[in-house]
């Protein structure tokens, strides 16, 4: 069985060879590979990596689980160890691993165990290798052990996780299981721009014996900028899944919760004034996480009603002018008023003159009309037309 580890690197100049170094035993002589997907790393991440023969790919930042699944695509391997650059294998451990990769594949426990009644050394060592497994992991979901299957789809490591240089053991710190080892085309990093998780097929195991190593916080500068950073991704994912709003509640209660919760109910005050500070500082990121939900839900908000389009009122015609005559006419004064209906859609430089110029036409035809009705007099009808002299009855309808 050949191993592909595989990690993702950012100027991790000081963690990539103390990680490359310990899972050596496993690649050494043609037994696996090493994959490192680096996004633009401008220390010396690229050229430790490929001292110690990795396989180095320079690609553009996705995020988390996109470059991580772009590393495991590249694994050839049938067994795909995935590590954080900042991580590495305990002493011990890469035995467990080799024994992992090297079980026999396809038979249960049962199966097994009547192999080992016939005689045969191949039938003893399959037998031993299977006692191995039975004190080295437990199976997950916990079902009989005689049905399930020795070919599993990943295990899980327990973590030791170091801030400021301790080994934090309390506080929900320990034993922090992580699943790292897969089987290749089993399973996939689920997409989330933070606390990004392995997602496999079929059953999985845990290790017992053997842990990861975390080297994650060497300074609180380390700490509390990478916080800022997780808080703000946690922020985004919240409001994209649809949180929102003020909360008094996540922003003050929830971290005094949290902090009360690990550090005394879960005794993370055994951890001396390491475990004090990251279990306050932690407690902060909470805080910074809501408050920043908030802000980003306020924001999105405002950009949208910048953002959203007003109903424009029914549209006419650029050149629609609407003639108005004002009283008093006695004064022989002509007002009008010349409205263009649709001023939010400018018609452009020809047919504007073209507008103006029918406006003209128009105006003088009223100053026409006004004037002939100046000139032109005015004959007042008489009451009774009948009786005026002169009139015939067929021109009488006239004054009617």
């Amino acid at each position: 069985m050949i191993l592909s580890v595989v990690i993702i690197t950012h100027n991790e100049e000081a963690n990539i060879g103390r990680t490359l170094a310990s899972v050596q035993p496993l690649v050494a002589d043609g037994k696996g590979e090493i994959i490192v997907v680096d996004s633009g790393s401008t220390d010396r991440t690229v050229e430790i990596a490929k001292s110690f023969g990795a396989k180095v790919f320079i690609e553009e930042w996705k995020g988390y689980a996109a470059q991580k699944n772009s590393a495991i695509d590249k694994a050839t391997g049938d067994w795909i160890l995935s590590l954080d650059a900042d991580e590495s294998l305990e002493s011990g451990t890469a035995s467990a691993v080799h024994l992992l990769i090297s079980q026999p594949a396809g038979f249960t426990e049962k199966e097994l165990r009547n192999m080992a009644r016939a005689e045969g050394g191949d039938s003893l060592a399959q037998v031993e290798m299977v006692a191995a497994f039975e004190e080295a992991f437990d199976v997950t979901p916990p079902k009989s052990a005689e049905d399930i299957p020795l070919a599993l789809s990943g295990y899980w490591f327990p973590r030791k996780n170091f801030f400021l240089g301790r080994w934090i053991r309390h506080g929900g710190f320990w034993p922090d299981p992580k699943l790292r080892l897969i089987r290749r085309g089993y399973g996939r990093f689920e997409e989330r721009a933070v606390h990004e998780t392995l997602k496999v097929v079929g059953y999985t195991a845990r290790l017992k014996s053997g842990s990861l190593l975390h080297h994650s916080y060497p300074t609180l500068a380390d700490y509390i900028g990478h916080m800022n950073h997780y808080s703000s991704l946690g922020a985004e994912m919240a409001v994209a899944k649809g949180r929102r709003g003020f909360s008094v509640f996540n922003i003050v209660l929830r971290p005094l919760a949290t902090f009360s919760y690990n550090y005394f109910f879960r005794l993370g005050f055994l951890d001396g004034r390491e475990g004090l500070l990251l279990h306050l500082y932690h407690a902060v990121y909470v805080s910074w996480k809501y408050a920043k939900q908030e802000r980003i839900a306020v924001n999105n908000q405002r950009r949208d009603a910048a953002c959203r389009v007003r109903p424009l009122p029914p549209q006419r015609d650029a050149h629609n002018v609407k003639l108005h005559f004002h009283r008093p006419l006695r004064k022989r004064r002509l007002h009008i008023s010349l409205q263009i209906a649709d001023r939010r859609n400018p018609v452009a430089s020809r047919e504007s003159a073209r507008v103006v110029e029918q406006d003209h036409v128009r105006v003088r035809m009223a100053q026409n009309h006004l004037e002939f009705r100046r000139k032109t007099p005015f004959i007042r009808p008489h009451p009774n037309p009948a009786v005026v002299p002169g009139i015939q009855p067929e021109q009488r309808r006239a004054f009617q």
